[in-house]
Formats: structure tokens, sequence, C-alpha cells
């Protein structure tokens, strides 16, 4: 049995004024719903004289909405993507930031040397750095098609014996199992001094064809051609003095040296 207020056990026929009798109604109310579990009265008086109903969450500061996710997997879900989203939007930011300022600092052979790949992994790097608020320090790795390795070592500074400091952390030495001689080695600072970005090859470059450096040294093959024929005077455009022509200027020897490169 669920015990009722005094003021409910009124008999019948005994005449009360209508304000009095909504009174006990409602106390009736509150007390019956409280005793079956503490739920509120569904309705309550307005300052309008209508009644509103207490759980339509448009008359509730509640912060709950019905579009809000309610399963676990839907919130571990939406809190992924919102994470995600604002990684991305940070190292975004971050690249906007780096890729001016890369280009330039940078001095101009690196970008005649470098392929673009790896310049793109450069700038990668550095951004991930500088967004972490880290120290400009880092070894990158870049295995080749052809079997070759590129360890890219990133500096803060460029003071010196700070190439000597390089060399001394490769990780080739002859008695290794997997030594690979060393047969490259790209130095470049930035012109602010702020870092060094020195590459590293290792491994032996493949034979390329003949007709490789006939296309990429074609302006220079041809340039020694016409030395040797003696046939764009003594100075050039900017009254700087051509070289003497002698035989190191000739097809085969120019050929050589350029596979070397």
């Amino acid at each position: 049995m669920i015990p009722l207020p005094r003021h409910c056990f009124r008999p019948i026929g005994a005449k009360t004024k209508p304000a009095i009798a909504r009174r006990h109604a409602i106390a009736a109310l509150s007390s019956l719903t409280e005793s079956m579990g503490g739920l509120r009265p569904p309705y309550k008086r307005g300052t309008d004289g209508g009644s509103h109903d207490r759980h339509d969450p448009r008359n509730e500061s509640s912060p709950y909405r019905s579009w809000q996710a309610t399963q676990n997997l839907d919130i571990q879900r939406v809190t992924q993507t919102a994470i995600i989203h604002e990684l991305t939007q940070q190292q975004t930011r971050s690249i906007e930031r780096v890729v001016p300022w890369f280009l330039n600092t940078m001095p101009e052979p690196y970008f005649r040397q470098v392929p673009e790949s790896f310049r793109l992994d450069h700038i990668k790097a550095i951004s991930a750095i500088k967004d972490a608020n880290m120290d400009m320090h880092m070894n990158l790795k870049t295995h080749l098609p052809d079997g070759r390795q590129v360890l890219t070592f990133i500096r803060p500074g460029t003071m010196p014996g700070l190439l000597l400091n390089m060399i001394k952390e490769l990780p080739f030495t002859q008695r290794s199992q997997d030594y690979m001689p060393l047969s490259r080695v790209q130095v470049f600072s930035a012109e602010d001094d702020s870092m060094s970005l020195n590459v590293f090859v290792y491994g032996e470059e493949g034979e390329r064809k003949f007709g490789d450096v006939d296309l990429t040294g074609a302006h220079i093959l041809e340039y020694a051609s016409n030395l040797l024929q003696g046939s764009i005077g003594t100075e050039d455009e900017f009254g700087r003095p051509h070289p003497e022509p002698s035989p190191t200027f000739e097809r085969e020897n120019i050929i050589a040296y350029l596979e070397k490169c």
C-alpha cells in the first residue's frame, strides 16, 4: 500500500474551494509519484495559467540533445573523427608556415640535386618537428628502387664540426654484415643558419645507359663541342672568358665524368 496524505481522505460531498482542491490533487499526485521511484510530476502550472510538460526537452536546459550519439561505438567513432580533424587542421597550418620558409631558406643546389620526392619527405618531417615544438633533430631513412639506402640527417644550426658529428653517427661499418659503401654525400645548410640537412647515399649505383647522359647533359656536351671547334669566341655574354680547348672537353671524357655525377 502507498500511503496518501491525510487531506486526501476528505469525506465525499464535502465542499471545498476549487483552488484548494486543485492543490490537494497536485500534492497527492506528487506523493504518489515520489513513492513510486522519485519521479517528478509530469505537469506543472505555468505563469500564464497553462500547464507544461516538465519532460519536454524544449522546456528544460539539459546538456543532452536528441541528435547526440548514445551508443558506445557511436561515441568512439565521433571522438576519433574529432581528434583526426583537429590534428589535420594543426598539421595543415604548420605546413602552410613551413613551406614558404623552406623554399626561401634552402640553397639553390638543394633543389637541383635532391629529387622532389625526397624534398617532400623533408618538408613533412620538418613540419612535424616544428608542430610538436621539438628541436630540429631527426634522421630519415629511404630505400631507392635499385637497393641503395639514403640517410638524411637534420640538425639545428650550422656550427663547425656538425658534419663530422653526423659522420660519426652513420650506422654502417666495414665490419658489419650489412655493410654498404658510402657512395655520395650531399651537404646543405639553411641560409638563415637555422638547420643543416645532409644526405648520405649508401650502395653502388647501377650502370646507366649512354643515352641517359646524352639527354641530361646535352647542353654541356654541346658547349664542349663548340669550345673545341672554336665557334663560341673567347668570352661569354657577360664578358667572362671561356676555358682553353683541351682533351678534357672531348665527348668521351665529358660523358665519363657525367656518369659519375
